[in-house]
């Protein structure tokens, strides 16, 4: 990732926020913290990626930048180890990696904190994106090709059985559940060569 960025010749900082507790992995809940984090750090950045990180670029011409537009969905075409040769699809997600202003961000108030476990949380945030009035974006299929790293599943992020019922609820719900209801302790923040580690729980 750094030798992508930096050819880009873009000033950026790269957080890695680590769930420790016995809870259910929360992914949104993670971003959400990542946000904030960062903000108190230095809040002249403008543009954050969400980003996974079993996901690297396998293009090196795409920029990585935001839109004053509409939030970017990044990965649209993703190549897997369990599918080797296929390039899936993922543009009828919005899931991966996306990137949104600060403004942007904190307008759809941030992602929910309600997903625990794997899936829904970044469907979400496409509801909530557009329940906030605002307008969301893939990149080309062509542009946005990534290589997504083998691994099993991590332990406590098993499917989330739940995620269909809050996705019916995120109409009514999104003003009141996600930056502005955001609950976590911070347990150690970890300035590395490469990355800054900020280990939480909720």
């Amino acid at each position: 990732m750094h030798k992508f960025l930096q050819m880009q010749n873009i000033s950026y900082t790269i957080f890695i926020v680590n769930q420790v507790d016995d809870k259910k992995f929360n992914r949104a809940g993670l971003f959400n913290v990542g946000f904030y984090e960062a903000q108190k750090m230095n809040n002249s950045h403008d543009c954050y990626f969400f980003h996974d990180v079993d996901l690297i670029p396998d293009n090196g011409n795409l920029t990585y930048c935001c839109s004053s537009d509409a939030v970017l969905h990044y990965a649209t075409a993703i190549w897997r180890h369990s599918a080797p040769g296929e390039i899936k699809d993922y543009s009828m997600f919005f899931g991966g990696i996306v990137a949104a202003t600060a403004s942007q961000f904190q307008k759809a108030n941030g992602f929910s904190n309600r997903y625990w476990g794997w899936g829904g949380e970044d469907d979400d945030f496409l509801k909530r994106v557009h329940a906030s009035g605002q307008k969301a974006s893939n990149i080309p299929f062509a542009d946005g090709r990534y290589v997504m790293f083998k691994h099993d599943r991590d332990k406590g992020n098993e499917p989330n059985g739940l995620r269909m019922k809050l996705l019916g609820e995120t109409q009514k719900t999104w003003k009141s559940d996600g930056l502005n209801t955001l609950n976590y302790t911070v347990l150690s923040i970890l300035k590395k060569k490469y990355y800054t580690e900020i280990q939480v729980s909720f």
